[in-house]
């Protein structure tokens, strides 16, 4: 089958577009990175609040 000869269409992309295709990913990467690794912190620093005031309680009677 041969494709219609309208517009030609490079094989390969361009550097410029490796370059953004790559940009892209690590920013898409990076930001569930940041995403999940903020949710983690919360998530131990709320175990460790309650974990405080369990013990707070518990000694202060």
């Amino acid at each position: 089958m041969r494709r219609r000869s309208g517009t030609a269409h490079p094989k390969h992309p361009s550097p410029t577009e490796v370059v953004a295709l790559v940009n892209g990913v690590t920013a898409s990467i990076g930001g569930v990175y940041l995403l999940t690794s903020s949710t983690l912190i919360a998530a131990l620093a709320g175990g460790v609040a309650l974990v405080a005031a369990g013990l707070f309680f518990v000694f202060d009677r």
